[in-house]
């Protein structure tokens, strides 16, 4: 059994004593570009805003630019994201301008047989590219097959610049164009809160660091990898709350907390559940929170419907037991709602949500919870307990999870534990200004293969297009029809697509395959047409809203310097590509574009959008969007940043929407009962992953890891890393410590199996039989029954020169759907290791 382990027990764990960063060989100097050219970087000397886009924190930062080139990048004091501060990654901006790693040019294959290489490539111009680009899109049209064409775009994209390339779909007329973050990040974590909250993506929730006095982490480690806005808001205040930490390896956020929790992997929603139970049962809930903020007073039929009583305002209501009145009414019209018991309406009995949520719950004991997660019963209580009798508290709220079978769940009853300490809304979670719109989003076109390939896997929410899992059967099978044409924006499907290996083999039987991004990454070895992005901090961009933080306001990016490279912006490269396709693409473009970006009159807006572009570019596309929004465009490009409203204006705000019944759920309150999980009930029958109020579902591999043949593969983020887009940045290649690139093996089962700390060794997926090589970390840091490894590395491009070794984790996953969202269920996963 895995116990937890105190802050004070963590310094006797070995492990990680004697461990420093490696010296990097040649010592490492600062790229610079080959000479100095354009008039903007022969300034003197100059502070340029920007959105640090090392990660998708969407951090404020400032660039400073000497003699043309950049030289230093600092986090912006004005901005509420990140609080003026910045990590090593943000640091690292500046070596991604100067890398020479970089696609300096466009590039043309002849021939498909060299995919998977770096060979065969010839420099061409932009004119060239594009011309072949349009080339094969008209020639698909012409041949009725434009729906072959499909888009997959990386978070680079999808946070920032989605709407261009939806538009840039819409307007060739795919119905296959979808932002990967979506299945392989977000998406079962958003949905699982949505379904209490209406809102779940990272830049719609906050915990409330400034207030919260005791926090319980799971699937989450917000000191070692994404989010700045996340650690420095809980460090600064580290201390200040009590810290526990659920998590089956000792991470950079346990280092800091007061327990650590090493529960079994997959099983947080028992240890969950378990907490559910200690709080009601204790009566630790807040009862008033219950009345005033959520519909647990809400009467259910016996046969599990909804009271429901109309709709207004766009609202369903529904009535509750008025204890004062005696009686049946609407929630609003309640002066005393119940929360527990049984009445009869109509001869037939009906109960309150709070009551149906407390005899679920009633078997969810500790000691139920021990059995599966290996937690203490003990510990479970103890938790809940403390955790029921400390105000404000609350659970997380996450950032990565498509990781199991049960994660919409697990998230959603974490949204259910925080609501019943009074922990959403006004105190413990926020609701942030930023993208605050109901989740999930519209339904993508019924010919989407994202879509058909959802439905026939079962998935509940297939008809919303995160399945671009789908596109495998496509390419191999032609199911549901045959596609052709790939454009990858940003994107390294190649090493992080689910079953990396049989990625690699579709897209070598593509006809064509067009990569936009800024380094030879492994997906664009496989690429025919390669077309150079320019970084961050080479680009004016649009407007978007500040994301991650409780504030609600605009922000955006200055050029610090002109591109070092013959590289353009993604916007320049869809309309150059759309001009060869000839005019009326062109400008269906801007009315595409127009809807994309909310416009209420989409003509009217296209019209600008056009001409602003086609007299300042990119900068002309912000100048509009901020007029449209009453903007300072001077102000937006001197400071980077418009801030409309601060987080106590936010809070109130929330407060007052809640307190009228006006969040964004179905009833406008916090759903105890959720009406989305219910009408997925209702359409195909009855299933823990989608209780309506909340259950226990397992994962698929619980039980099916013993700790000495097999073991639960696990991953998670390292401080230097961001997914795979950092592997090959020279100074955090240098800062990230060999062990961190390790598989993490503990000690006593390398012990049995005769593995020491260097050795290399295989892990075997026992779903697909693939294997991949790892150099072994033994350390008591990790439960016995598990492997952990860092999913950032095991780039094999040969024109990357700045990678080390690392697990290329995704080879060995399975191309699966939760059945919920569709995630890609990323750590259902068992291996074997051996001696290599």
């Amino acid at each position: 059994m895995n116990t937890p382990l105190s802050r004070r027990d963590f310094i006797k764990a070995a492990g990680l004593a004697g461990l420093t960063v490696a010296a990097s060989s040649p010592t490492l100097r600062l790229l610079r570009p080959s000479q100095p050219q354009t008039e903007l970087q022969a300034e003197q000397e100059k502070i340029v805003p920007n959105i640090c886009m090392m990660c998708p924190a969407a951090c404020q930062i400032l660039v400073r630019v000497k003699d043309g080139k950049i030289v230093k990048i600092e986090g912006n004091p004005k901005g509420p994201t990140n609080l003026g501060k910045i990590c090593a990654r943000g640091q690292a901006g500046l070596f991604r301008v100067y890398n020479p790693d970089r696609l300096k040019k466009p590039l043309l294959r002849d021939n498909p047989a060299q995919r998977g290489t770096f060979q065969g490539f010839r420099e061409a111009s932009w004119d060239q590219a594009f011309e072949a680009v349009a080339s094969q899109v008209k020639k698909l049209i012409s041949e009725g097959r434009v729906k072959e064409i499909f888009m997959l775009g990386g978070w680079p994209t999808c946070l920032y610049l989605e709407p261009y390339m939806k538009a840039f779909a819409d307007t060739i007329g795919t119905p296959n164009a979808i932002g990967i973050p979506g299945g392989a990040c977000f998406f079962p974590k958003a949905f699982g809160w949505s379904t209490a909250l209406g809102v779940g993506a990272h830049s719609q929730i906050l915990t409330d660091y400034e207030n919260v006095k005791y926090l319980i982490v799971i699937r989450r480690n917000f000191f070692g990898s994404l989010s700045v806005v996340h650690g420095t808001r809980a460090g600064r205040k580290l201390g200040n709350y009590k810290l526990v930490v659920v998590d089956p390896r000792f991470s950079e956020t346990a280092a800091k907390a007061d327990v650590w929790i090493p529960i079994k992997p997959g099983t947080d929603l028992a240890f969950l559940l378990a907490l559910i139970h200690v709080v009601i049962k204790e009566g630790l809930y807040d009862a008033e929170f219950l009345r005033k903020f959520t519909n647990a007073p809400m009467l259910v039929a016996e046969d599990g419907s909804p009271l429901t009583a109309g709709t207004e305002g766009g609202k369903t209501k529904y009535l509750v037991w008025d204890l004062a009145q005696g009686k049946p009414v609407k929630h609003e019209e309640a002066i005393l709602p119940a929360l527990e018991g049984e009445y009869n309406l109509d001869g037939k009995k009906v109960k309150p949500v709070f009551q149906l949520l407390k005899e679920k719950v009633e078997a969810y004991t500790p000691e139920w919870a021990e059995s599966i997660t290996g937690v203490p019963a003990a510990t479970i209580r103890s938790i809940g307990i403390e955790f029921g009798k400390t105000r404000p508290a609350a659970v997380d709220t996450g950032w990565h999870d498509p990781k199991y079978k049960n994660s919409v769940m697990t998230w959603r009853a974490a949204a259910i534990l925080n609501a019943l300490v009074g922990g959403l809304v006004k105190d413990g979670i926020l609701i942030t200004g930023a993208g605050s719109i109901a989740a999930p989003p519209p339904d993508v076109s019924e010919e989407s293969v994202m879509r058909i390939w959802g439905t026939k896997q079962g998935v509940a929410m297939a008809s919303k297009g995160f399945t671009f899992q789908g596109f495998l059967d496509a390419i191999l099978n032609g199911d549901p029809y045959k596609v052709s044409m790939l454009f990858m924006f940003s994107t390294n499907i190649a090493l992080t697509g689910p079953d990396a290996t049989k990625w690699r083999e579709a897209m070598k039987k593509l006809e064509k395959v067009v990569a936009i991004d800024i380094y030879p990454v492994d997906a664009v070895l496989y690429a025919d047409i390669v077309l150079p992005e320019s970084t961050f901090l080479e680009r004016d961009d649009p407007l978007y809203a500040i994301a991650y933080a409780p504030a609600l306001g605009f922000q955006t990016r200055v050029a610090a310097v002109q591109p070092v490279y013959d590289t353009k912006h993604l916007v320049d490269i869809i309309v150059g590509i759309l001009r060869k396709l000839g005019d009326d693409y062109y400008t269906k473009f801007w009315v595409n574009l127009a809807k994309a970006l909310g416009a209420a009159d989409p003509n009217a807006m296209a019209a600008k959008l056009k001409d602003a572009y086609e007299k300042n570019g990119v900068r002309g596309i912000r100048a509009v969007q901020a007029s449209a929004r009453n903007l300072d465009p001077a102000k937006l490009e001197s400071e980077g940043l418009i801030v409309l409203k601060d987080s106590s204006t936010l809070r109130k705000e929330m407060i007052n929407k809640a307190l009228a019944g006006q969040l964004l759920t179905p009833t406008g309150r916090i759903e105890i009962f959720s009406f989305a999980l219910n009408n997925i009930k209702a359409k195909k029958g009855y299933q823990p992953y989608w209780d309506p109020i909340v259950a226990w579902a397992e994962p698929e591999v619980l039980g099916k890891a013993d700790g000495r043949q097999t073991f639960y593969l696990t991953y998670g983020r390292v401080p230097t890393m961001t997914h795979t887009s950092t592997a090959d940045e020279p100074l955090l290649s240098v800062l990230t410590p060999d062990y961190k690139r390790m598989a993490w093996i503990n000690r006593k089962v390398a012990e049995s199996l005769g593995i020491k700390k260097g050795d290399k060794i295989k892990l075997v997926s026992i779903a697909n039989g693939v294997s991949v090589e790892a150099v072994a970390f033994p350390t008591d840091l990790v439960r016995e029954d598990t492997i952990w490894v860092s999913s950032d590395f095991g780039h094999t491009s040969e024109a990357l020169h700045y990678t080390k070794f690392g697990v290329p984790y995704h080879f060995l996953t399975s191309v699966k759907a939760d059945p919920v969202a569709g995630g890609v269920m990323s750590q259902e996963v068992i291996v074997k290791v051996e001696k290599a």
